[in-house]
């Protein structure tokens, strides 16, 4: 069964997910909630990126004292990044299901049965979500959203998947493969983030230039930027998991991802 920390941590966010959508909550105690519940994770949890792959020369890319925050802060930042993903009808759910897929994927060649399974799960619980929230032909507006509670705890759910994955003692896909799986809306959150803190503007503060935006305004519409962003995923999910696979140097997939 999955460790007690994750069902803590998925609460604590849940909860504060809810609160948030239904009488709203500042970015300061949302985000202290969040470090909470990473903190959980890692320090109860013993979810931690000890490395980051291998050298040319075969040597672990090892991140030795700055493996705890530097963990700690990526699952934060993924939270929030997953967060500011839910924008658009459909979006976020068919971003992560994608990405809950390639995890499965990096999961069943690690021989990691249970993050394979809770990964698969979480997939067709968001696919059943996705008929009633994507729009389409045949559905022209949401009936169902994610809302902070679902974006929040998704984002931890993934967060805490990908790590366990890509440590798994038989991996097949490295630490910077399944990084490819994630990165989307992690480069818009911090490119959006530092955007933010050039014009003396709080980094959590909302606006209208995330990628979504920025389709809309060019002209797309909510379900064919979802439908660009999902496809994006798959590609850049390809490129790290399948690039991994045929033996790219992982300083390579991670200076391309740089």
């Amino acid at each position: 069964t999955l460790h007690p920390a994750f069902w803590t941590g998925l609460s604590l966010l849940a909860v504060a997910g809810l609160v948030d959508d239904a009488r709203g909550l500042k970015s300061w105690p949302k985000l202290a909630i969040q470090v909470l519940a990473a903190g959980l994770a890692v320090f109860w949890g013993g979810v931690q990126l000890q490395d980051l792959g291998s050298w040319p020369s075969g040597a672990s890319i090892a991140l030795g004292a700055i493996a705890l925050p530097l963990t700690w802060l990526a699952i934060v930042g993924f939270v929030n990044a997953a967060n500011m993903l839910d924008g658009v009808d459909g979006l976020a759910g068919g971003v992560l299901v994608v990405m809950l897929l390639w995890l499965a994927y990096a999961g069943s060649l690690a021989g990691a049965v249970l993050a394979t399974q809770v990964a698969l799960v979480l997939a067709a619980a968001l696919v059943g979500f996705l008929i009633h929230n994507m729009r389409s032909p045949f559905r022209r507006r949401a009936s169902v959203f994610l809302g902070d509670a679902g974006s929040l705890s998704l984002g931890f759910a993934v967060a805490w998947l990908v790590i366990v994955i890509s440590q798994a003692p038989d991996r097949a896909v490295s630490p910077v493969g399944l990084a490819w799986v994630v990165v989307l809306p992690v480069m818009d959150t911090v490119s959006l983030m530092a955007r933010r803190l050039i014009r003396g503007q709080n980094p959590f503060h909302a606006d209208r230039n995330h990628l979504h935006h920025i389709l809309g305004r060019a002209g797309f519409s909510p379900g064919q930027s979802a439908a660009l962003l999902g496809l994006l995923t798959i590609g850049l999910g390809a490129i790290g998991v399948l690039g991994s696979l045929i033996g790219v140097p992982d300083v390579v997939l991670g200076g391309l991802l740089a």
